[in-house]
Formats: C-alpha cells, sequence, structure tokens
C-alpha cells in the first residue's frame, strides 16, 4: 500500500507540473471546436475537421468541468489518467506475485508521458485511448463464474471498445485481436468457466453478442445525438467516407518522419523496454496470465496500425504503446526479483522489496531531474506572476501564435475570419470562422473540398485571412483561385516570418487595418 500511494503521489505529481502547458496545433483544435460546440455549432457541419468525435467530447467534458482553457483540458486529462492508474492496479494486483508492484506500470506510463511529452504531444487521443482498450484486454481474460456476469462483462468491454474506436476508429483491429483471443481462450475452456460442456456456438455467442452490443449502443448513442442535431450525413460522411477517399487523396509523409517517431518512442520508455524484453519468453507458457499476452497483442496489433497512417506518422501516434509496454515492464519486475531471490542463499537473501527498489529506483532517478527542469519553469511563473512569459518561451508555436491573434484582437474589424495554419489564433482570439473546414488541416483534405474552398471564401466575405508561412504552397498548389482572389481583393496589413494578415481592401481603406 506504501507503494501504491506514492506511485499516485507521483503520477499527480508528474501530471501537475504540465497543466499550465500551451495548446497549440492539434490541441489547440480540439479545445477551439469544442469552444464552439458549447455555444452552440454542430460538429461536422459548422464547423469541420477529419477526426472522430470523441476527441472533441473530451474536450467539451473538460470545458464544462474545468474551463474552455489549457489548465482546464490537462486538469480534466489528469482525472481521466488517474482512473486509468487506478484500473491498472486493480488489474494487476492478483497478476504478480509481488503484489505492491501494481503501481509500477501506471507510473511508469504516466512519468514516460508526462515528463518527455511535448505540447503538441499531450492530450492526444493515442495516449487517452490506453484506459478504454485496457478495459476491454482486462475484461477479455476475466473467468466469469456465470453465463450472466459473463455476458454484462463483455457488454461493458463492447462499450470500451465503441469508446476507444469513438476517438479514432482505426484503432478498431485491436480490441477485436483480444476477442479472438478470448474466444481461443474460452474454446480451449482456459478463458470462461463451465465453458467445457458448451456448444463452441453457443461459446461465440456468449462473448461476441453482448461485446457486438456494447459496440453498437455507442456508436448509435452518438448517430442518434447527431441525427437529432440534423447532422448524421456529416457524421457518416466524416467518419466512414472521408477515410476511404483520403487513403488516394492525401500525400504520405516522409519516411524519416516514422522513423522519427519510432527513435523518440524508444527512447522515452528505454528502461522500461528492458523490463519488458524479461517477459516476452514467457508468453507462449500456459501458466502465463492471459493480460500480459493481452499486452503483446496490443502491441503487434498497434504497429501496423501505426504504419497504415502513411498520411501523417507523427510521434505522438507512438504514444499507443506506452500502456502495453509499461505493464509488461512491471510483469519482467517481478520476475527479475524473483529470480535473483531464487539464486540467493538464506543467509544473504534481500527482501523481495529492496530487490524491486535495487532495481526500479534508479530508473524512477533519471527521471528526477528531466522532472525538475520541466517543474522548473511553470513553478516560478507561477510565483512571479508570468505564466503567458512562461509559455512563450515553453512553445515557440504558441508564442506566434499569441502575436498572431493579439493583433487581431486590437486591429481586425467585427466579422468572420479565416485562419489557414494554426487553430491556436481562433482559440485565443474568438472569432466566427468564416468556413466550416478548420484551417491547420488542408493537407489531409481531399481534392473536392480544395476545389470548392475558393468559392467558398469568396461568398463567406472574412474581414481577415491569416496565411501562415509554411501553408502558403500548399495553397498554391491546390487552390491558385485562393491565392488570386487574396492579391485581388485584400492587402497585407500584418506580415512577420511565421504569417501574414490579410484585410479585405474595402475594410482596410475603412480603416480597419
Amino acid at each position: 500500500m506504501c507503494l501504491l500511494g506514492c506511485g499516485a503521489g507521483l503520477n499527480r505529481y508528474f501530471g501537475l507540473i504540465k497543466v499550465p502547458m500551451p495548446l497549440h496545433r492539434d490541441t489547440a483544435t480540439f479545445l477551439w471546436m469544442a469552444s464552439l460546440m458549447d455555444r452552440g455549432a454542430v460538429l461536422y457541419v459548422d464547423v469541420w475537421d477529419v477526426k472522430q468525435p470523441a476527441i472533441f467530447l473530451f474536450n467539451y467534458l473538460a470545458g464544462k468541468l474545468f474551463g474552455f482553457t489549457a489548465e482546464g483540458v490537462h486538469l480534466f486529462e489528469l482525472l481521466w489518467q488517474l482512473v486509468f492508474a487506478v484500473v491498472i492496479v486493480a488489474a494487476l494486483r492478483p497478476l504478480l506475485r509481488y503484489r505492491w508492484l501494481a503501481p509500477l506500470a501506471p507510473l511508469a506510463i504516466l512519468a514516460s508521458y508526462w515528463v518527455f511529452c511535448a505540447p503538441h504531444q499531450q492530450t492526444q487521443l493515442e495516449i487517452l485511448v490506453g484506459l478504454p482498450l485496457f478495459v476491454v484486454a482486462w475484461i477479455s481474460t476475466i473467468r466469469w463464474q456465470s453465463t450472466a456476469t459473463c455476458c454484462l462483462g463483455f457488454l461493458a468491454a463492447g462499450m470500451a471498445a465503441g469508446v476507444a474506436t469513438l476517438f479514432k476508429h482505426l484503432l478498431a483491429p485491436i480490441p477485436v485481436a483480444f476477442m479472438i483471443a478470448a474466444t481461443a481462450g474460452a474454446l480451449r475452456s482456459t478463458g470462461l468457466a463451465g465453458t467445457a460442456q458448451m456448444p463452441r456456438g453457443r461459446v461465440v455467442l456468449l462473448l461476441w453478442l453482448p461485446f457486438a452490443c456494447g459496440v453498437v449502443f455507442v456508436w448509435g448513442l452518438t448517430a442518434a445525438a447527431f441525427w437529432r442535431l440534423d447532422a448524421i450525413d456529416a457524421f457518416v460522411a466524416t467518419n466512414f467516407v472521408y477515410p476511404l477517399r483520403a487513403l488516394g487523396d492525401v500525400a504520405a509523409a516522409p519516411l524519416h518522419r516514422l522513423a522519427i517517431s519510432f527513435a523518440v518512442c524508444a527512447a522515452s520508455l528505454a528502461p522500461w523496454l528492458l523490463f519488458a524484453a524479461l517477459v516476452v519468453p514467457r508468453l507462449a507458457r500456459t501458466d502465463q496470465p492471459a493480460l500480459f499476452r493481452r499486452m503483446a497483442l496490443w502491441l503487434i496489433v498497434a504497429v501496423p496500425i501505426a504504419l497504415v497512417q502513411k498520411n501523417s506518422w507523427w510521434t505522438y501516434h507512438t504514444l499507443l504503446y506506452y500502456a502495453p509496454v509499461c505493464v509488461l515492464a512491471a510483469r519482467g519486475v517481478a520476475l527479475a526479483v524473483a529470480r535473483i531471490r531464487a539464486g540467493q542463499t538464506a543467509a544473504h537473501a534481500l527482501p523481495a522489496r529492496a530487490l524491486a527498489a535495487l532495481l526500479v529506483l534508479p530508473v524512477l532517478a533519471a527521471f528526477a531531474f528531466p522532472a525538475g527542469q520541466a517543474a522548473r519553469g511553470p513553478v516560478t511563473a507561477l510565483l512571479t506572476d508570468r505564466m503567458e512569459d512562461w509559455r512563450r518561451s515553453a512553445s515557440v508555436d504558441y508564442a506566434e501564435a499569441a502575436d498572431a491573434a493579439a493583433f487581431l484582437r486590437e486591429h481586425a474589424p467585427p466579422g468572420p475570419v479565416y485562419v489557414f495554419g494554426d487553430p491556436t489564433i481562433m482559440l485565443l482570439a474568438p472569432r466566427p470562422q468564416a468556413i466550416p473546414p478548420q484551417g491547420s488541416a488542408w493537407a489531409f483534405y481531399l481534392r473536392p473540398q480544395w476545389a470548392a474552398l475558393a468559392g467558398d471564401l469568396q461568398a463567406a466575405k472574412p474581414v481577415w485571412v491569416f496565411v501562415e508561412n509554411h501553408k502558403e504552397d500548399a495553397i498554391k498548389r491546390g487552390s491558385p483561385e485562393t491565392i488570386a482572389w487574396l492579391k485581388r481583393d485584400y492587402q497585407v496589413v500584418w506580415d512577420v516570418p511565421y504569417g501574414r494578415w490579410y484585410a479585405r481592401t474595402a475594410v482596410a481603406d475603412g480603416g480597419g487595418g
């Protein structure tokens, strides 16, 4: 229990030092769109992005509970991850020879994540889905005592899988793989009590029917909500039609980005990977707890999921590996302690807790310096009342977007605007957006959307348009008509290396810029 309390305290500490971290790019997009939803906008109709709805609902709940700010989102994430930690501990305690090692797994996950994550990685969906995916894995390994509790358990697993895929439906193969493994175990009478006497068809039905009902419940409830908002067509088109069309329309990311992503992941998890490797030779043994085989299965399926996302390959995609690696690492530490104790003589035997401390404390000590460095900035800023200055120093992207937002607030006339670039600008200087597609993700939009861009903007008549410098070439390639329209009807009123604000000529001539 002492280790459990220590782990929970460290998790809270690591999480709290990241609460003031600024949002930008993706995470700012999620919160900005959630704030529009709070003001009555309909997702995929009034504001549009390619991602599934759960990440926007997560930010919406965070905003309602703690405020539509970076601190609000990060506090809600801290609560989410602490729930995840409790679930992992509950699942691992019966499976580890030394139960007090169970808190090591969530401590390893969250320390590795919070200490090393950059602003663009924090609160990405790949780290949030660890909770529902782990719930599916855990439930799929429980030996249920009756068919009724089995059905209820797999209904809950289906709901957890529905939540995970509502964040990103590309993750569906992971819970499906867990279910296939559970079915194989049940048919061998190793996964469910009393299944040896059941027909095989009934065993499969006992697992898959409630699981499917749970998934359908989550997605059906979400679809019903969009139907009530008269947005079901947009919901279906975005979540099921767009991904298929994007495979051909959207250019592949450079291969070096994939290599960097895996390298960053390996560096962040390096000490835990060593302990996890101790478990691998034992995974094929039938006497090993099935939950650890599920973690290995998670990794096996998650790697091709990362590879198939050829249009992006961002570093935050590998956050999906943190949970299974660190759960296996906790098992690896337990195995190492048991092996060392088995080789000791009775006269010189060290207690298991002391051996575990000798193995784990050097690893945790390695986190101390980067954790201290991460904490020094926000703590100093809080004590000196210079938090905004610290946010700007913590993220160059945030600082540049904040400058662009400040210029918009101070000089632009009333009316809708459009930003080809970081939606942090829209978050910091709330304005109506001229057209629904959010402006940071045009590299992932389809050719028909590009074809309609110039006409849609001309019809909306934004008073100002911002073009981030590194987005300009993409606009020229995808919609040269938009560039021509800007040159014809707008003039530059703010020009810095980060980007340009364009004001509509009539507005600028009237003194608006």
